[in-house]
């Protein structure tokens, strides 16, 4: 009876799961929860966006964005350190509540032992990895590890679990000006972005809606 009960509760998690185009996952160890991700990542996440973890983002800081704001409509708190070029219109779009984000654009001192403070404080924390010299680096992950946080780096980072990789595929918006080889748009309204990993590629679109499947 309990096997039985148990078979359908999982069934209905399944389809409740496919209706609302989520994954839910662990990950392997089984220690620490992951964010789930929308259907379309899966090929990306295949087990979802791993708390504990460090995440290497390559060519977009909007990506960045992307992912935090993953985790932040999963309840995630999150701060974005030594950044000033992080907008806030690209947050809330992401799905980022600036209730809870905290910006600091600019450290000039002990820019590791910040790094550390925010890695204590919030769920996920974004920065660019040439902060912190590579022998903080690792000490930082660990730190990740045991608060079962996320940092999103920008560029290489020591003891990273997954290294993401985005190339901007399409631009659209206001056509302000052509020239002979370049052409100069005015505000953008949608992006297109090929995003992979060793695991696999997918490519996502941004315009005034938010992130979608492209």
């Amino acid at each position: 009876m309990v096997d039985s009960r148990l078979a359908v509760a999982r069934r209905v998690l399944e389809e409740t799961e496919q209706n609302l185009g989520i994954r839910s996952v662990r990950s392997d160890d089984g220690l620490h929860n992951a964010y789930a991700v929308p259907s379309y990542l899966a090929a990306v996440f295949p087990q979802g966006i791993s708390r504990g973890s460090v995440v290497e983002v390559s060519g977009s800081l909007s990506l960045c964005a992307f992912l935090a704001g993953i985790a932040a409509q999963q309840g995630a708190w999150i701060a974005c350190l030594g950044m000033p070029t992080w907008s806030c219109d690209l947050a809330i779009l992401s799905g980022i509540s600036l209730e809870k984000c905290a910006l600091v654009p600019h450290v000039s001192h002990f820019p590791a032992q910040v790094l550390s403070a925010l890695v204590e404080g919030f769920d996920v924390v974004i920065a660019p990895s040439n902060l912190v010299p590579y022998s903080q680096q690792r000490i930082l992950t660990r730190k990740v590890r045991t608060r079962s946080g996320l940092f999103l780096s920008l560029g290489n980072w020591a003891g990273s679990v997954h290294q993401i990789h985005s190339q901007i595929t399409y631009v659209s918006g206001t056509l302000l000006r052509k020239h002979r080889y370049i052409a100069e748009i005015g505000p953008i309204s949608h992006l297109e972005y090929k995003i992979s990993s060793w695991q696999g590629s997918t490519n996502i679109k941004l315009t005034g809606s938010g992130w979608s499947c492209a």
